[in-house]
């Protein structure tokens, strides 16, 4: 099964009880997405995904536009961010 929030293949780390439902428990190891699967199916993202989601499109962080985009951009494809917060299709 994959990632609703970075298209990773998501772990079964358990199951919980609910009443008379078993819930699934998948994680992602490479963005922390937890999904719950059962009578409800939910995707909890994490805090950090939001926030960086944000840092990303903000367009002008620290004044200098041309030279923030072309460093933070390099430094975020280089240390694996922008695949761990977005699916493939939504990468920059």
């Amino acid at each position: 099964m994959s990632c609703p929030t970075c298209d990773h293949t998501i772990q079964h780390i358990g199951q919980t009880l609910d009443g008379p439902t078993r819930r699934d428990i998948w994680w992602c190891p490479r963005c922390g997405t937890i999904r719950v699967d059962g009578y409800r199916a939910f995707d909890e993202k994490p805090k950090l995904v939001g926030l960086c989601r944000e840092f990303e499109s903000e367009p002008n962080i620290h004044g200098n536009a041309a030279v923030d985009f072309f460093l933070v951009g390099e430094l975020w494809r280089r240390l694996g961010i922008n695949e761990s917060i977005n699916k493939p299709e939504d990468r920059k």
